[in-house]
């Protein structure tokens, strides 16, 4: 009697999985480019809960600035990936945003990193970091 293999179509099928870490990466990407590399997207893995759900944090940080480093959210998930949580650190009123999917976290992150709050938290980190610099 032959074998088979329950593996056969692993690659193909995770090839097709958004996870967080590689949503939050992209934006890490995004917010490098756009400040020309003087804020840097950071995603750092915080571990798990002790219930296989693993935490992500993104932050913002900035060279000039001793490595100065503000957590600006947080992203928890299954081992499964999905359903993913943004957790917000800022902006009181921001509750946490539940996402079924790779599209749904990428769309949560970009409202939430779009907030004035938000922004203004950036802005201040980029205008001190070139203050640094002259």
């Amino acid at each position: 009697m032959e074998t088979r293999n329950p593996w056969l179509k692993l690659k193909e099928e995770a090839r097709d999985i958004q996870t967080p870490t590689r949503v939050l990466r992209k934006q890490a990407g995004l917010l490098d480019d756009a400040t020309g590399g003087v804020i840097r997207g950071h995603v750092d893995s915080a571990g798990n809960d002790g219930t296989a759900t693993t935490v992500l944090e993104f932050s913002a940080v900035v060279p000039t600035l001793n490595n100065y480093e503000v957590v600006l959210f947080k992203v928890r998930h299954p081992v499964t990936q999905y359903p993913a949580t943004l957790v917000p650190n800022w902006g009181g009123k921001r509750r946490p945003t539940e996402c079924k999917d790779g599209e749904e976290l990428e769309a949560a992150v970009v409202d939430y990193c779009t907030a004035p709050d938000l922004q203004k938290i950036v802005a201040s980190l980029f205008a001190q970091a070139h203050q640094a610099l002259e």
